[in-house]
């Protein structure tokens, strides 16, 4: 069991529920503010749980996506609204 902390109490979580660090696996995605492409690379959004397409930043007239943000790279497209996707989880 490995114990993760919520705002009211800790919850023991079984094996098969510890995350991937690594593998293809659904994402639940959000592609409101903009379609999610395949080899699109995702982060986390501002809802819990839920990912979204990342938007580079420039940085000297260079797009970078910043580091420790990225989740993994979307392999399947959603064009709008909420939804579940398959992924390239790369964890960095």
């Amino acid at each position: 069991m490995r114990k993760t902390q919520t705002p009211h109490r800790i919850q023991a979580l079984p094996a098969s529920s510890w995350p991937s660090p690594i593998g293809r696996v659904r994402v639940k995605v959000d592609a409101t503010n903009a379609p999610i492409r395949v080899g699109d690379l995702l982060v986390t959004s501002d809802k819990e749980g839920i990912a979204m397409r990342s938007l580079p930043l420039d940085l000297g007239g260079t797009p970078i996506h910043r580091p420790g943000t990225l989740i993994g790279k979307a392999l399947e497209p959603l064009e709008k609204g909420t939804g579940e996707i398959l992924v390239l989880l790369s964890l960095q």
